[in-house]
């Protein structure tokens, strides 16, 4: 099963690695932790828009990166 997801055969694979519910997420979360001390503020902007970028992306665009540069 996971060999499967991983290798992108489920279109599911990448819709779950998108979408406005993930970006907020990602940015709460590092909110959370630049509250406690554990992050910089540069590591809250570096790491949480960047990821609530890519998350905002469309998923045909996200498949082909993964494709492209992180599966091959």
């Amino acid at each position: 099963m996971l060999w499967q997801e991983v290798t992108g055969t489920s279109k599911g694979f990448y819709r779950r690695r998108g979408g406005i519910r993930l970006a907020l997420s990602s940015i709460t979360m590092r909110a959370g932790f630049l509250k406690s001390g554990f992050i910089s503020l540069s590591d809250f902007i570096i790491s949480g828009f960047g990821q609530a970028f890519v998350a905002l992306m469309p998923g045909f665009f996200i498949e082909w990166f993964y494709k492209k540069f992180l599966r091959s």
